[in-house]
C-alpha cells in the first residue's frame, strides 16, 4: 500500500433506531485514502519531475474559457494536465463546460472528522444521523500519521 492509502476491510453503519450494521469486505480492493496526503504526493512528484512549472494551491482561481484557451485570473494557461481541486463548486471544470450545474436539492452536506490517536486504519464507521448530518452520513476518517508502516 503507498504511504496515506489503507485497506478497508470492515464498514460500519449506525442508523438513527440504534440498529447497527457491519460490512466486511473480503478482497483488498477498497481503500481509505488520505486526499490531503494524496494531493501533496502528487504535488512533489510534479515539483521533481518539472523544470519550469506553474502550480497553484489553495487559491481563488476565477476561471474563464475563450476562443479555446482557459484563462485562470485573466492569464492563459498552457497545460497538459489541470487538477480542478476546488471540490463541489468546480469552479475550474464549470469554466471550461466539464461539470453540469448542481441543482440545491441534489446537494447534501454531510460531516467528516480527522481523528488521531490510536484507531483501526482497516475499519471505518458511518453514521446515518439526522441531527448530525441532515441528508447524508457522518464519517471518521483515518489520519495517517497514526500509522507505523
Amino acid at each position: 500500500c503507498v504511504k496515506g492509502m489503507h485497506i478497508l476491510h470492515d464498514v460500519e453503519f449506525f442508523f438513527p433506531n440504534g440498529k447497527q450494521k457491519k460490512l466486511t469486505i473480503h478482497s483488498n480492493d477498497i481503500f481509505i485514502l488520505n486526499k490531503d496526503f494524496f494531493l501533496q504526493n502528487i504535488l512533489h512528484k510534479v515539483v521533481r519531475n518539472q523544470e519550469d512549472k506553474c502550480i497553484t494551491i489553495r487559491t481563488n482561481a476565477k476561471a474563464s474559457y475563450k476562443d479555446g484557451d482557459l484563462y485562470i485570473n485573466d492569464e492563459i494557461v498552457d497545460s497538459r494536465v489541470i487538477i480542478d481541486a476546488s471540490g463541489i463548486s468546480s469552479s475550474i471544470g464549470r469554466a471550461v463546460g466539464l461539470s453540469s450545474p448542481l441543482n440545491s436539492e441534489d446537494v447534501h452536506v454531510c460531516a467528516q472528522y480527522v481523528l488521531k490517536g490510536d484507531i483501526d486504519l482497516s475499519k471505518i464507521q458511518l453514521f446515518i444521523d439526522k441531527p448530525y448530518a441532515k441528508s447524508g452520513f457522518t464519517s471518521d476518517n483515518r489520519h495517517p500519521e497514526n500509522t507505523s508502516s
